[in-house]
């Protein structure tokens, strides 16, 4: 074998093993399954909620997230209410996501005193939203996670009125 051939064949040799050094380097390790206790379970339907009417959702026990869409007018001139009833052990958070992706936050917990109102064995959640000028209407998602360990039944009312 020439001198040449020796040069190329150890040029091939090097290229070869940075290649497979590549691609062992950037091969991801399978990801484990969630276990029971900690997954986040999604619920959807594909209906849209009326304005103004009262969502149920069913969360089981464990931290869940559900979700519902409904249809938002035009933000710029209407402005906003989203009540939640909820047991008052159960922790959940609320947001909305507009069809173009943007995430309104809604309420981060149904434990926020400056939100909510504990009423016997319930949580009761009123916030009020202005019109919101950079926004645009369409189908909205209305998000709902619990992170409480016990099942919960929550319900999440979303209504628009015109801005006055």
């Amino acid at each position: 074998m020439s001198r040449y051939s020796r040069g190329i064949a150890a040029i091939w040799l090097v290229v070869g093993l940075l290649l497979a050094g590549t691609v062992g380097c950037t091969r991801q390790a399978p990801t484990p399954p969630a276990t029971p206790s900690t997954a986040i379970t999604p619920a959807t339907t594909a209906r849209t909620q009326p304005n103004g009417v009262p969502r149920r959702l069913r969360l089981p026990a464990g931290p869940v997230a559900a979700q519902f869409a409904i249809r938002a007018p035009a933000p710029p001139s209407h402005s906003f209410t989203v009540r939640i009833l909820a047991p008052r052990q159960a922790d959940v958070a609320v947001w909305l996501q507009t069809w173009y992706g943007q995430r309104l936050d809604v309420l981060g917990s149904t434990h926020d005193r400056a939100s909510c109102r504990a009423a016997a064995e319930q949580t009761v959640c009123l916030l009020r939203f202005p019109r919101l000028e950079a926004q645009r209407a369409g189908i909205w998602t209305v998000h709902a996670a619990k992170r409480s360990p016990r099942p919960a039944f929550v319900q999440i009312t979303v209504t628009f009125q015109p801005a006055a």
